[in-house]
């Protein structure tokens, strides 16, 4: 039989660290999303700007895929920067949620990962470098806030 002593105090600030990490994680996942969006137009990878309006971050308490979804469709329907003309055949991935905790930044438009690896060699990558650089800053960014909490 195992016993332990647990008090109110150690209970209330492991549930804050748990608060102060998922904070923490939606912030660096909107970190990322932002970065995201900010490389796709660097390496000029826009013709109508739905596939930079797809990328969007969903977390337990927020669902950022619907109003990217619309954004995106919208884009679609534009004329091209390049092309000159809509995408009519623009397609966006089913949404991906979280369990519990946790995000997930996701690109919703079907030929990101053509964009992000390319075809025949012309890869544009904006998504895995975003995570690159934000990643750097988690540790900092989780303790930072679990002493916001604290």
């Amino acid at each position: 039989m195992d016993a332990r002593i647990v008090n109110d105090r150690q209970v209330k600030i492991i549930n804050l660290i748990g608060e102060a990490v998922q904070l923490a994680i939606g912030k660096l996942a909107f970190d990322i999303e932002a970065k995201a969006k900010e490389n796709i137009t660097i390496v000029d990878a826009i013709d109508t700007g739905a596939c930079r309006n797809s990328i969007h971050t969903v977390l337990p308490n927020k669902d950022g895929y619907i109003d990217a979804e619309l954004a995106a469709r919208s884009a679609a329907a534009s004329a091209g920067v390049h092309s000159g003309r809509p995408n009519t055949s623009f397609k966006m991935f089913n949404k991906i949620s979280p369990e519990k905790e946790g995000a997930v930044v996701a690109v919703g438009a079907e030929y990101g990962v053509h964009i992000e690896y390319g075809r025949q060699g012309n890869a544009r990558p904006f998504f895995g470098p975003a995570i690159d650089t934000v990643i750097h800053n988690a540790p900092s960014r989780v303790v930072q806030e679990v002493n916001n909490k604290i």
